[in-house]
């Protein structure tokens, strides 16, 4: 996804969501102001490769930090 104005931060998976029989990771990171965010992915992960405590690179807009997304 490329998008203009976009930042770039470490989040760490917390848990797997799971919806439509695919699961999902919520996510949670720190903006470049320190606020707390928590999301969860719009795409399927992969529960195989990934792990809760997992580190993973977040991408979001700095007005809407909400909308992150794993990078």
């Amino acid at each position: 996804m490329k998008v203009t104005n976009q930042l770039s931060a470490t989040g760490v998976l917390i848990a797997f969501i799971e919806r439509d029989a695919a699961l999902y990771a919520r996510v949670r990171f720190a903006t470049h102001r320190g606020q707390p965010v928590e999301f969860v992915s719009s795409t399927p992960v992969l529960s195989e490769s990934q792990f809760v405590g997992d580190y993973v690179g977040v991408s979001y807009r700095p007005e809407q930090p909400e909308g992150a997304w794993i990078s």
